[in-house]
C-alpha cells in the first residue's frame, strides 16, 4: 500500500499526514486535464485512498455540507445529479436520507464504479464538452470546482444540465494565498447568479483548518 500511496503524491514541502500529500498531489494538477484525473483518481487503489484518507477519516466535512443543504430546501422527490460523484461520498448521504432520485457523473470509471451503490444510476461523462443527458432540479458538485479541477469553462454546460430555476450546489476553497474563484473565472461567469454563500472549515491542510464556502448557484435561463 504505501509503494502505491507515495506513486501518487509529489514531494514538494512538508507535511504532517498522508491525507494533506493527497491534497497537495490534487492541488498541482491543471484544470480540466483529463490525464491529470485519471493520474490522481485513475485506479481503484487511487480511488480507495481518497475515501480512506479524506472521507473515512472525517476530515473532509464538504460533501456532508452539499448533501445537507439540498435535503434542507428540497422534497424527497428532487431529481438531483452528482456531478464528480467518484466514491459516492455525497449520494451515499442522499440515500441515508432518503433521497432516491440521485444520478451520479463522473470522469473516471474506477471511481464511479466504487460509487455506483449510491445512486440511481452512474455514468461516465465529461462536463467540460457535454451537457447532461437530461436536465435536472439540483446539480450537486463537491470536491470538483476547486484547484486543479475544474473552472469555469464548465459552466455553460453545467447550465444547460439543470432546469428553468434549477440550482448548482457546490463548494469553493479559500487559500490565504489563491483566489480561486477570481483565478478559476467563477467571479465573471454570466450563466448563474449566486443565491447563498456559507464559509465553513473544509478540511485539514499543512496542519492548518482550510475554509471553504459552500456557494448555491442559481441557473438564469
Amino acid at each position: 500500500m504505501t509503494k502505491k500511496i507515495n506513486e501518487m503524491i509529489t514531494k514538494e514541502g512538508p507535511f504532517q499526514s498522508k491525507t494533506e500529500q493527497f491534497l497537495q498531489m490534487m492541488f498541482s494538477k491543471r484544470y480540466n486535464n483529463i490525464e491529470d484525473q485519471i493520474d490522481a483518481y485513475g485506479t481503484e487503489s487511487k480511488a480507495r485512498f481518497y475515501q480512506e484518507s479524506l472521507v473515512d477519516e472525517g476530515l473532509w466535512t464538504a460533501p456532508a455540507m452539499v448533501a445537507s443543504y439540498v435535503m434542507l430546501n428540497y422534497p424527497l422527490t428532487t431529481e438531483i445529479a452528482d456531478v464528480g460523484s467518484g466514491t459516492g461520498t455525497v449520494g451515499k448521504i442522499f440515500k441515508a436520507g432518503n433521497y432516491l432520485q440521485v444520478d451520479g457523473y463522473d470522469l473516471i470509471p474506477t471511481a464511479a464504479e466504487e460509487g455506483r451503490a449510491y445512486y440511481k444510476s452512474v455514468r461516465i461523462h465529461n462536463i467540460i464538452k457535454d451537457p447532461l443527458p437530461k436536465q435536472y432540479d439540483v446539480i450537486t458538485a463537491s470536491g470538483i470546482l476547486t484547484k486543479g479541477h475544474v473552472d469555469a469553462t464548465a459552466a455553460p454546460m453545467l447550465a444547460k444540465s439543470l432546469k428553468p430555476g434549477g440550482e448548482l450546489v457546490a463548494h469553493h476553497p479559500l487559500f490565504d494565498d489563491y483566489d480561486y474563484q477570481e483565478e478559476a473565472g467563477w467571479t465573471k461567469q454570466t450563466y448563474f447568479e449566486v443565491k447563498h454563500r456559507q464559509k465553513f472549515v473544509g478540511y485539514i491542510y499543512n496542519g492548518k483548518n482550510v475554509q471553504c464556502e459552500l456557494v448555491v448557484y442559481k441557473v438564469k435561463h
